[in-house]
């Protein structure tokens, strides 16, 4: 099975997913082709959400019966069992909203609730000459506003009049997913998450935006490094995400996922090893792949795709980026290297020169979207990123409140207060504030300012110190003591 974050002809994206042939039950009405999914593709618009299902062989159009569950908010919310009589259950991840129902007999969708409602709506066609079903389902309908996060599970039945046919224990035949045999206990474990941006369009949240593959240009190199970077505008958690650069299963190359960890907007740089990346970039990675520093969270084997080294091949390889459902979202590849719908970069991986992604719209064209930027280092990435800064009044006290979205070599904060924007400024605490965030998990942090007089106007500024002692200030911001209200001014970011 693969699955990638593509794009169609018209350069539209989409979620594309490739199944197993041969893999549906054989308990349904021969021939069981019928019910043999082979491909699955999501994308959408302003109006409409789409949907093409690929079978083996459709013989008879009213065989086929698709359902597609839809879980548009991911809390412990929503409908676990299947409304339409199928004795199949979805992950308690992946709790639905919408439960869309596609045969020869009805298109439509149920609503969840104790007993979910069922709706006509959209369009559908089973195409017995293609092997399809298509689908155009109106966002309005399935309650979504882009931009938005949206959790699918797919399975097939056999039809009958309009509902699954009987089948022992599920009903289901076959259905869109990487763990072995997922309905026999009457689930569909497996799941998928399909981000939209503003337009309805399918994309992915993380990009690979910067890779050096050649940093010496004699192998092996040590000094190898990837760069991700956040476009979705969300915080993202990246446990149980991977990178590495195996594009097929058990072929002895690398596959390593993030154990823990947030990420903001911004980027991070995985290296191959600390030791050897500080030496050529002068600062350190949010990650490595070996471990040589105590400091810096090792990225962990991941066996159920591969677990070989990781070693960038000069003349032929790829990168590939995979979320917590083994989704590829992001692959890139050069020379020789090769992963299905990506085009590499042309030649071998430019000697002692980092390639860079050009703007964030990632096109699977590794050759026109990356350039070689003439040296080994990036730019290091944001050592702190301030998600928010607040004073709020209270009688006799001042509650100063931040929060970071991500910290990196944060040794951590003062707090400077003065009664004029222009100053003087006076620090507040005695002691440093220690930092409790990483270069993936941010923090919130309060402190109470107890000498105001109400009354009094006050500025306050807060300065991050890093562990080389270089410290950037934010602020100010600004309130009246012993006012119950807030006012809030733009964050002025000043470079230490």
């Amino acid at each position: 099975m693969r699955s990638l974050i593509g794009r169609d002809s018209s350069s539209q994206g989409q979620y594309i997913w490739k199944d197993k042939t041969g893999d549906e039950s054989t308990a349904g009405s021969d021939p069981d082709t019928n019910y043999d999914l082979t491909g699955f593709r999501v994308t959408a618009d302003a109006t409409n959400v789409y949907v093409l299902a690929r079978f083996s062989d459709i013989t008879d159009a009213t065989k086929p019966y698709l359902a597609i569950a839809m879980d548009s908010d991911q809390d412990s919310t929503g409908n676990l069992s299947d409304p339409d009589g199928a004795e199949t259950s979805v992950s308690a991840d992946a709790r639905w909203e919408r439960w869309i129902v596609v045969n020869n007999n009805k298109t439509g969708y149920y609503t969840e609730g104790d007993t979910p409602a069922w709706t006509n709506a959209g369009s559908s066609s089973i195409s017995a000459t293609n092997d399809v079903i298509e689908v155009s389902m109106p966002r309005s309908e399935l309650g979504l506003t882009w931009p938005t996060r949206v959790r699918f599970t797919v399975f097939i039945a056999e039809n009958n009049g309009g509902s699954p046919q009987e089948q022992t224990g599920s009903d289901g035949l076959d259905a869109l997913t990487n763990v072995a045999n997922d309905l026999a206990d009457g689930d569909v474990d497996y799941y998928f998450d399909a981000w939209f941006n503003s337009s309805g369009e399918p994309y992915a949240p993380l990009l690979i935006t910067g890779v050096l593959p050649n940093p010496t240009g004699t192998e092996p190199e040590e000094e190898e490094w990837i760069r991700i970077t956040n476009v979705s505008g969300q915080t993202i958690d990246l446990s149980n995400f991977k990178l590495g650069d195996e594009e097929t299963k058990n072929q002895g190359e690398a596959m390593n996922k993030f154990n823990s960890g947030t990420m903001g907007n911004g980027s991070i740089i995985v290296a191959r090893r600390v030791s050897e990346f500080y030496v050529l970039c002068n600062f350190n990675p949010s990650y490595e792949f070996e471990s040589t520093d105590a400091g810096v969270p090792d990225m962990v084997d991941y066996d159920p795709w591969d677990a070989g080294d990781f070693n960038l091949v000069n003349a032929d390889d790829e990168v590939l980026l995979l979320d917590s459902q083994d989704t590829v979202i992001d692959a890139i590849s050069w020379g020789n290297g090769s992963y299905p719908g990506v085009n590499p970069y042309s030649g071998s991986a430019p000697s002692e020169q980092w390639l860079a992604r050009s703007g964030s719209t990632d096109t699977n064209n590794t050759a026109s979207d990356f350039s070689a930027q003439g040296s080994n280092c990036p730019a290091q990435p944001t050592l702190l990123e301030l998600a928010s800064f607040t004073a709020t009044p209270h009688a006799g006290h001042m509650l100063l409140e931040w929060e970071t979205a991500s910290e990196l070599d944060t040794a951590g904060f003062n707090l400077w207060r003065s009664e004029a924007k222009a100053g003087p400024y006076t620090k507040l605490n005695a002691d440093l504030i220690p930092a409790r965030g990483g270069p993936t998990t941010g923090a919130s942090y309060s402190y109470d300012d107890e000498a105001v007089t109400n009354g009094i106007t006050y500025w306050y500024k807060l300065e991050d110190v890093d562990i080389h002692g270089v410290s950037t200030f934010h602020g100010p911001v600004v309130a009246v003591a012993g006012r119950d209200y807030r006012l809030y001014l733009p964050l002025v970011l000043k470079g230490g």
